[in-house]
């Protein structure tokens, strides 16, 4: 695997992209632990956005939760899964990232594994948000 193979995934989501099947996310974090004394807020929040193709979640990920209700709701409703082209990221998602999707909606970032097979140049994340 290589930067070419970085370079195909992402065309095939921008191809999925003109087809309706992919967006642009927006991610943010906070990141280090320095007090700003004129803001008052700890860290220095980075934002960084991905072209990603947003699916359901899959079964095996719904499996993985104990309790598959939170507050009433079946969990699979409030998942999303996410293939996050890696080819031109500024910054890696990791968990913990606030996500916004194109229709402001938000969510969290509870898993996000690279597919990373030479150690260096990540191809595509797989991730799972919940809404």
């Amino acid at each position: 695997m290589s930067l070419k193979d970085a370079q195909k995934a992402l065309a095939m989501i921008q191809r999925a992209k003109k087809r309706g099947r992919a967006a642009e996310l927006t991610f943010s974090r906070t990141e280090g632990d320095e007090y700003d004394i004129e803001t008052g807020l700890t860290g220095t929040p980075v934002t960084f956005t991905g072209l990603a193709v947003v699916l359901p979640a899959s079964q095996g990920t719904v499996q993985a939760f104990d309790n598959r209700f939170e507050n009433g709701t079946l969990i699979e409703s409030t998942l999303r899964a996410v293939l996050i082209a890696a080819h031109g990221m500024t910054h890696e998602p990791r968990p913990g990232d606030q996500v916004m999707f194109p229709d402001s909606t938000t969510g969290s970032l509870i898993g996000c594994t690279p597919l990373n097979p030479d150690a260096a140049n990540p191809i595509i994340y797989q991730g799972t948000v919940k809404l």
